[in-house]
């Protein structure tokens, strides 16, 4: 026999929270899975024994059959083929009378309320618009073919946008790599890689990289754009006296994680001064019984992970540091500047007001 652990069909199933007030935006519908997760369990044949009639004629037993198990792609049997399990992390999908794990969904339609909010291992295509109030989240990249309206866009790879977002000021796009789309606006962007837009209106935009608007019309306009590696750009402001605002040469990100290792590292340090105190004092004993003996060996032990972790630490101080340096190569790039501009390359500002 096969039995299959999942449902062929595709269920919605809506979950209350806390307050007993249930989200009916999140559907629920995609069957996350990850490696060597069991999708079906296989119960091998048992070999017939031959029988007797009334007759006393032997009845020879039939042949044991074992029904198909039904994989497909990122599927396969275990080496003791008691399961059909999953070898790659994904979605898992009932398709063409097979089960398979997706890496890439693909949304034919609008991402609305038949379709919900996507938490997914892997990417994500949408033929269609994302519309407002709905959450995509990817593993991998992101790609939408139409429009973003106030939506909440995160990947852990690239966002590519075929159209553009206005975010109504509470659209919101977060990107481990880059962002590429032909407008932005009235949104929040945050990439560790390069921005990319034909213009960018009324939005705050972090980049670990650059921004780069120099295609189409190539304008920034009553935006916040901080960019750590530098700003190009065709026109910037315009003759409508709308701040805009450029920082360079700082990642806050970068400088975050820099913060958060710097209180880490003191953190460690008091306790492995504590620690080793503590070892000191054990070790000048005459002797110990066999319960502080095991106790000054978790104390050594712990202090060789306490010097370990520092290392790592102080290892990506030193990294994040040399990086930040890097920041003198940083430039604004721009054709055409119209005031109100103020510009701030790391601790130095500058108004530009005609």
């Amino acid at each position: 026999n096969v039995i299959e652990l999942y449902p062929r069909e595709k269920k919605i199933s809506f979950e209350a929270n806390e307050n007993n007030m249930v989200d009916y935006k999140n559907l629920n519908w995609l069957q996350t899975i990850h490696a060597g997760d069991p999708i079906c369990t296989i119960i091998q044949p048992i070999p017939g024994e031959d029988g007797i009639d009334i007759r006393g004629v032997v009845k020879k037993a039939y042949d044991s059959k074992m029904p198909k198990v039904l994989g497909g792609t990122n599927t396969a049997e275990n080496e003791e083929h008691t399961a059909l399990v999953a070898t790659c992390d994904g979605q898992l999908i009932f398709s063409g009378g097979n089960f398979k794990v997706e890496q890439m969904i693909k949304i034919d339609s609008d991402v609305d309320t038949s379709i919900g909010n996507l938490d997914v291992i892997g990417s994500i295509t949408v033929y269609g618009n994302v519309f407002d109030g709905f959450t995509l989240k990817a593993t991998g990249d992101i790609i939408v073919k139409g429009t973003i309206e106030g939506a909440t866009i995160i990947a852990g790879g690239n966002i590519q946008i075929f159209q553009g977002i206005n975010g109504s000021y509470k659209g919101k796009l977060e990107a481990g790599k880059t962002v590429t789309s032909r407008y932005l606006e009235n949104c929040h962007v945050t990439a560790g890689g390069t921005v990319k837009s034909d213009s960018i209106l009324n939005s705050t935009v972090i980049s670990s990289d650059k921004v780069v608007v120099v295609s189409g019309k190539g304008i920034i306009i009553g935006s916040a754009i901080v960019a750590f590696k530098g700003v190009e750009a065709k026109i910037i402001g315009n003759e409508q006296n709308i701040l805009t605002s450029i920082t360079i040469g700082t990642d806050p990100k970068l400088y975050e994680e820099l913060r958060t290792l710097r209180i880490e590292i003191n953190d460690l340090k008091r306790k492995a001064e504590g620690n080793e105190k503590n070892i000191q004092y054990l070790l000048s004993q005459e002797s110990l019984n066999a319960e502080y003996q095991q106790l000054l060996n978790k104390l050594k032990l712990d202090q060789t992970i306490y010097n370990l972790n520092l290392s790592k630490k102080s290892n990506r101080i030193t990294a994040i540091e040399t990086e930040l340096k890097s920041s003198e190569v940083c430039q604004i790039v721009v054709n055409q500047l119209n005031p109100p501009v103020k510009v701030a390359i790391e601790n130095t500002q500058l108004m530009i007001s005609s």
